[in-house]
């Protein structure tokens, strides 16, 4: 099955384990949302969805949890402009994910939409 929509963004997942200053993660996540909403910008969105698949790409592999955990931003923000109308959050109710992670280059994630 091919994707409607497939989007790379070349971002950095953290682990949501390690302590720190909140203006740091506030800042992370003010240039994640930077990110996503640019490239979402030169993107149609496509009227029926069955299912979003968001892939990890990179070097080490993260645990199932922390790896569904670190994606919960970019999960909230993609599902946001998927379903206008929507607070970040609150529009990922009725869409089915899947989650993988695979070594390569360039990282970064890449967000499949069927």
């Amino acid at each position: 099955m091919t994707p409607l929509l497939s989007i790379f963004l070349p971002i950095r997942l953290t682990t949501p384990n390690v302590q720190e200053y909140w203006v740091v993660k506030h800042r992370r996540n003010q240039r994640l949302k930077w990110t996503i909403w640019t490239e979402l910008g030169k993107r149609n969105r496509p009227d029926k969805i069955e299912k979003v698949r968001f892939v990890k790409i990179g070097g080490r592999r993260m645990d199932d949890d922390n790896f569904i955990y670190s994606l919960k931003f970019v999960r909230d923000n993609f599902c946001s402009w998927l379903v206008p109308g929507k607070a970040p959050g609150q529009a990922d109710g009725k869409i089915r994910f899947e989650y993988e992670q695979i070594k390569g280059k360039p990282a970064g994630v890449r967000i499949e939409v069927y």
